[in-house]
């Protein structure tokens, strides 16, 4: 009986010192982590500056030991100093030896990017800053090497407003699928759109979901676009689903048969500018 009191007392010793070790390694690793984050994201962010003039800045850095961090408040802003996107957290899944091992795609297995609010006037800027600035096109292979296997986007807002149109799109989610086993980028999404239409005086109201995949120079790629529930207060359209494909230089686009009897599919050819219907 008073072996194994002495042999739990002598367990429970073992844990508690291995307790206070984990505790004593985890801080500066915690620090150490932290800080290489830090140098690659400045990093990054001069190297966006220098290419497209757009800087941005965070809140704080959270990592957690060996599994993943979260970069809490991303602003992006324009070169007069203008907030142009804001992103409320960021998740990063990553496997530090792989990142040791210099293998940024094993090394950061999945991103989740929650909370963004974005205008459509600040999308084009966006977009337009990154065309200026990359004087040549990456192709697919080159992109796979560098984005992670798993991208979730959640809570995505995109706003346009004028006199006469008031837009919010809702991006509810869009997974980004990227495995190098594949030579292909799959994507897909939902969202839900209300807008309204001063001059008609009408609300536009709807659901609708994406679904495709991205070859090398879109050849041989695809897309599925589901419409659900779409009204103006007159009229509903309950169910369209669509489909469109790239081949050769020829997009084919038409839709699929579902509640509504309707079939219509139209064929452009980029070589000879032929449309048929």
């Amino acid at each position: 009986m008073g072996s194994l009191y002495r042999n739990g007392r002598v367990r429970s010793y073992i844990m508690i010192l291995l307790v206070i070790a984990a505790l004593l390694i985890a801080a500066p690793v915690k620090k150490v982590i932290t800080r290489g984050v830090n140098d690659r994201i400045n990093g990054f962010t001069k190297l966006l500056h220098d290419t497209t003039g757009l800087s941005i800045s965070y809140e704080r850095l959270s990592p957690s030991i060996l599994s993943n961090f979260y970069i809490h408040n991303i602003r992006v802003y324009d070169d007069e100093g203008d907030q142009l996107l804001a992103i409320s957290k960021t998740r990063v899944t990553y496997s530090i030896i792989n990142l040791i091992k210099k293998d940024l795609q094993k090394g950061i297995s999945s991103l989740v990017i929650d909370g963004i609010t974005l205008d459509v006037d600040e999308l084009v800027l966006i977009t337009s800053k990154f065309s200026k600035g990359s004087g040549s096109v990456m192709d697919l292979a080159e992109v796979k090497k560098i984005i992670p296997e798993n991208i979730k986007l959640k809570n995505i807002y995109l706003e346009y407003n004028d006199n006469n149109v008031s837009a919010l799109l809702n991006i509810k989610n869009v997974g980004v699928s990227n495995t190098l086993r594949k030579n292909t980028i799959d994507v897909q999404a939902d969202a839900v759109l209300n807008a309204t239409l001063a001059a008609y005086k009408k609300h536009l109201s709807g659901k609708f979901a994406i679904s495709g995949s991205l070859t090398d120079n879109f050849d041989g790629s695809q897309i599925n676009l589901k419409l659900r529930d779409f009204t103006d207060g007159d009229y509903r359209l309950n169910k369209l689903n669509l489909h469109a494909s790239y081949t050769g230089g020829t997009v084919e686009a038409h839709t699929i048969q579902a509640v509504n009897p309707v079939s219509l599919g139209v064929f452009y050819d980029f070589n000879t500018g032929d449309i048929n219907c």
